[in-house]
Order: structure tokens, then sequence, then C-alpha cells
């Protein structure tokens, strides 16, 4: 994980990473040439009207002590200067903490986005492309290897909540599971999908470690 230090080791119990959406909004309508605006539908300017008022989302409809993410990351229209687009494209991303707030972020999305193009006049579609659940560390398996951890490693550290996501989360549906973060990060090392993201030796190292005592802690605890 590189925002810790390298040998360092994160656990925490309950929710540890966010659970994620990926989003697509397609947007459609008329395309024109820019001399005859009238004649077309503006799906740049809706395309910005909807990152815009997306950010609502957060700032009025999510109390600021709990947590939430909505960002348009991605926009496509168009391909030259002089034509209003008849397609647009639009990607992003949503992370929450809580089923509920997942709930309400979701369905105020989709309102907002819909009420959005009724007012532009074009026509639009959301595509979910990828759910991933919250990262949640069952909280007696997580003390069980917590006690055991700190006997072995002078490095463990209790993080906050990351607002990335795991897939991981997916295998926890199916039986009481903890995910721990193993620190990467060195001055001036990049993060998460960068492509000169390097984990260094001896983090690996740890890493063997960790699963190993980990592994026979609980064996021993549940013979």
């Amino acid at each position: 994980m590189p925002t810790l230090s390298v040998g360092v080791i994160g656990l925490r119990e309950g929710g540890v990473m966010a659970a994620v959406e990926r989003f697509e909004i397609l947007i459609k309508g008329q395309g024109s040439h820019a001399a005859y605006p009238q004649e077309g539908q503006d799906l740049i300017l809706a395309s910005a009207a909807i990152v815009q008022n997306l950010q609502q989302i957060v700032s009025r409809n999510i109390s600021p002590l709990r947590a939430a993410v909505v960002y348009v990351t991605h926009i496509e229209a168009g391909n030259t200067w002089n034509v209003l687009p008849n397609n647009a494209r639009l990607e992003g991303t949503i992370r929450t903490f809580d089923n509920e707030i997942r709930s309400l972020t979701k369905r105020r999305f989709s309102q907002i986005i819909e009420a959005t193009a009724k007012v532009y006049d074009v026509e639009l579609g959301i595509k979910w492309l990828m759910e991933a659940d919250l990262t949640f560390n069952d909280f007696e398996l997580t003390d069980v290897i917590r006690k055991r951890t700190e006997q072995w490693h002078d490095k463990v550290v209790y993080p906050e909540p990351s607002s990335a996501g795991e897939d991981f989360a997916n295998y926890q549906k199916q039986a009481p599971s903890v995910f721990a973060f193993i620190g990467s990060n060195e001055q001036g090392a990049s993060g998460l999908h960068f492509a000169d993201m390097v984990v260094q030796d001896e983090t690996l190292k740890v890493a063997v470690d960790y699963y190993l005592e980990s592994a026979q802690q609980l064996l021993e605890h549940f013979k």
C-alpha cells in the first residue's frame, strides 16, 4: 500500500475500504454546425451541467460527518472544432462506506442526471459497469491476527479507512475475512495504478511473513 511506509502493516476491524461503483453516462442529441447552434442540442454544455450538478450530492445530501465520493473522471464529445457533436460519453466513480449512503447517492445520482437531461433536451443512458461492496474486516479475526502480528512485527498501525476499493469484498461475502495493508511507500514513489509504481523487495518479505504467521495463528486459534 503506497500510503504506508515500507515495512508497516496496517490492520483495523470493520470497514477498511469503500464500496465502489463505476458508471458510464451516454448522452445523445441532434448535432449541428457550430455556426447554427439553434439547429441542435449542445451535448457539451449538457455534459458540463451534469458534472457540476452531481457535486451537490456530497455537499447537500450527505452529512459532513459521513463520507462519499462522486466524481466524473473521463469525458468524450466530438472530434473537431466547428461541429456540435451528437454523442457524448462520461465515466466516473462513486465511493461510499455504508449501505444507507450508497443507496442515497445512487438514487440522487440518477435523479440529477435525468433532470439535467430534460433541461437540455437530450437523451441519456446510465450504465453501471462495476460494483464492489465495502471491504469489511471481521472483528474477531482482526483482533486475533493483530495480537499475533504485534508479537513478531514492530511496525503495526491502525490505518484510516481508504476510499479506494477492492473486489476482495466479494470473497468476504462467503466467509469472515481480514484485509491487511502492507506498506510499500518510499519518498517520491508513485501511487496505485501508476505505470511507474514499484513494490520494494522488503514489502514482499513482510507480506509473506504476515501470511505465514496469520495462517498459523488462525489454525491454532480455531483448532
